[in-house]
């Protein structure tokens, strides 16, 4: 998770965390009767459940889609292959390493899609970083396509057949020279 994502999430939950107390201390009973007490652990119960339900709906705001995610995965896969055209292995480890941090935003705010992440990130990522260790061009190439393979089976298995990655034909940022600074 990136710093920001990480402040702002904290940020967050300290503030539900001091509403929460906060509530805890409005509700705190007061010298009344006993039957008033259920009435006011009745209403605490309430309160924290319409915070339960805020911060949930404000967790799904501020929580990446797993297509979101997902776009910027494909940014630093098709990185990895331009990188790897212009033999800068330095670069190509680079983007395979953030994509394994952009693979954990996607586990931790998509739970549901975390078995299959990972699944995929020791079927795929991995060989994938160790082709981008050995240098080899053609070793690069092949397990880049098979990556692709498995990017595809899992669109499937996904019901998101329309979705399909190929080689990229084009750079994703024009800004960057691939061969990098000698």
């Amino acid at each position: 998770m990136n710093k920001k994502r990480f402040l702002l999430l904290a940020s967050m939950l300290l503030i539900v965390a001091l509403v929460a107390v906060g509530c805890g201390t409005a509700a705190a009973p007061t010298p009344t009767p006993a039957p008033a007490q259920p009435a006011a652990s009745t209403d605490l119960t309430a309160k924290v459940d319409a915070l339960q339900k805020a911060m949930d709906v404000q967790t799904k705001i501020i929580n990446p889609s797993t297509s979101t995610v997902m776009m910027e995965y494909n940014t630093r896969f098709a990185s990895t292959w331009y990188a790897a055209q212009a033999q800068n292995w330095d670069l190509a480890k680079f983007e395979v390493e953030e994509m394994g941090g952009v693979q954990a935003v996607a586990e931790n705010t998509r739970p549901k899609r975390a078995a299959a992440l990972q699944a995929f990130k020791k079927a795929s990522l991995e060989p994938l970083a160790a082709a981008v260790e050995k240098k080899d061009k053609a070793a690069f190439e092949a397990t880049y396509d098979k990556t692709i393979a498995a990017c595809n089976a899992c669109h499937v298995s996904s019901d998101k057949k329309f979705i399909k990655i190929q080689r990229p034909t084009q750079a994703p940022a024009s800004s960057v020279d691939y061969a990098g600074q000698k």
